[in-house]
């Protein structure tokens, strides 16, 4: 889903999360560390505390 798509479905921007915690993590906001995902996506991830593998 594009970031347009998103906005249009959901009203807001896609989501970025961090795939090792910002708390846990050396540099939390290096782009290895960051994944795009959408809102669902987004709140299952932080549910389940899941980190994607690849993005």
């Amino acid at each position: 889903m594009t970031n347009e798509e998103h906005n249009e479905r959901f009203g807001q921007a896609l989501h970025v999360h961090h795939r090792t915690p910002a708390h846990m993590a050396e540099s939390p906001h290096e782009l290895q560390n960051l994944i795009t995902v959408c809102r669902p996506c987004h709140h299952k991830l932080e549910s389940s505390n899941h980190t994607p593998q690849s993005a």
